[in-house]
């Protein structure tokens, strides 16, 4: 993930219980690391913690910094110690799933995200990722309940997050529905058209039936947004193929094998499909 997009779902305040003589590190970890001065902030809050805060806010703190310095083995030891002391905070087991998630560890992933969920109803992006664990699961009826809880919450809220229009669109139009899927995944254009990922699905869904011109437009969208896009790169090499244009397809190609070879960070710091 970037430093920046990480600053932007993940701020924190640590207002727990903090001891005058340990306010001004404490304080001051919760400004470096909204700086993006993260290694500062770890010191820190490891600091904090160290003069005697006891508090779920500074083990978070500390947990979402040694993640950014790829202390990944840290960051789930203090995480969990969150956890412990609070565990009535959504936001940390939001975090915990996701971190299961990642490592394709579905089951401990969606204990989190379901405690997530069940302490804040709201919680879409837990909802979301929980219907992605379905997903993974073969679950494809749990999965599309998920994305559409998640989807209810996002337009009763009026949020900006594409994500589960577009895999919903997607897993509709894998399944043969065409026009379910098309559906859905232009409403996820319409929810966030600066999103990478939801150019990427509509291209896709649209090469499901038939390689259109409005493929390579999509797929031009997501690219100019996200230079290091590997997938589309092969998904336009793919369209240039069905078109019968040999050599931008071998560009194309060319530059999914580069990416591939040699991955480009997204600037979203968010995952790619």
């Amino acid at each position: 993930m970037t430093r920046v997009a990480v600053l932007s779902f993940a701020v924190f305040s640590i207002v727990a219980s903090i001891q005058p003589a340990q306010a001004q590190v404490c304080d001051n970890a919760v400004l470096a690391f909204k700086a993006g001065k993260i290694e500062q902030a770890a010191q820190l809050a490891r600091e904090c913690i160290d003069a005697g805060t006891v508090s779920g806010d500074a083990y978070k703190l500390l947990a979402i910094s040694y993640f950014l310095l790829q202390r990944f083995d840290d960051y789930l030891v203090n995480m969990q110690r969150a956890a412990e002391l609070n565990p009535a905070d959504a936001e940390i087991h939001y975090h915990l799933g996701r971190f299961y998630y990642e490592a394709k560890d579905y089951t401990k992933a969606m204990d989190r995200f379901s405690r997530a969920v069940e302490l804040d109803p709201d919680n879409y992006k837990a909802s979301y990722f929980l219907a992605l664990c379905k997903q993974g699961n073969s679950d494809e009826k749990g999965a599309a309940e998920g994305f559409r809880k998640a989807i209810s919450i996002i337009d009763r809220k009026r949020i900006r997050y594409g994500w589960p229009f577009a895999d919903l669109g997607d897993m509709l139009a894998l399944k043969g529905d065409f026009e379910g899927g098309l559906s859905w995944a232009y409403r996820a254009i319409r929810n966030d058209p600066s999103l990478p990922y939801v150019h990427y699905v509509y291209a896709r869904v649209l090469m499901n039936k038939e390689p259109t011109p409005e493929v390579e437009q999509e797929l031009d969208k997501a690219i100019k947004l996200d230079p290091g896009y590997t997938q589309a790169y092969f998904l336009l090499g793919r369209y240039y193929t069905k078109v019968g244009d040999k050599e931008k397809a071998k560009v194309a190609y060319a530059k999914f094998n580069e990416l591939k070879a040699n991955p480009v960070p997204s600037p979203f710091g968010v995952r790619r499909q």
